[in-house]
């Protein structure tokens, strides 16, 4: 498996960017989808954060766990409440992420969605 910067795969490139034809492919030739980077991201990690939907549920699909955590502790439902993506929060929440973890400062996917101001992920949390 080649790594590139901050130890990334290419299946965590094209999750940042949401390139889902070349998801599709990387993930029907073997590609990890557990595979961490240096921060210990996932590539579901990348997709939730960048509002990437339809890649986050084709990872989702393959078997990617929406309970990972990176190094700092934070859930792919973290990085979706932090950025404001209530598709990908839903996305999420039905497929089992829980909503009572913190990261390494103690924060919840509330109080993340909460003090960056996303109403709607507050309700729905």
């Amino acid at each position: 498996m080649t790594r590139y910067a901050n130890r990334e795969t290419a299946l965590h490139i094209v999750a940042r960017y949401g390139f889902i034809d070349a998801a599709k492919r990387l993930i029907k030739d073997g590609a990890n989808i557990s595979a961490k980077d240096g921060d210990k991201r996932q590539p579901l990690h990348r997709a939730c954060f960048e509002g990437h939907t339809e890649l986050a549920e084709l990872l989702i699909s393959n078997g990617a766990d929406v309970e990972a955590k990176q190094q700092s502790q934070a859930t792919p439902l973290d990085e979706a409440s932090w950025k404001g993506h209530i598709d990908i929060v839903n996305l999420l929440l039905e497929n089992g992420a829980k909503t009572q973890v913190t990261d390494k400062d103690g924060w919840s996917p509330l109080y993340t969605a909460s003090r960056y101001g996303h109403s709607k992920i507050v309700q729905r949390l």
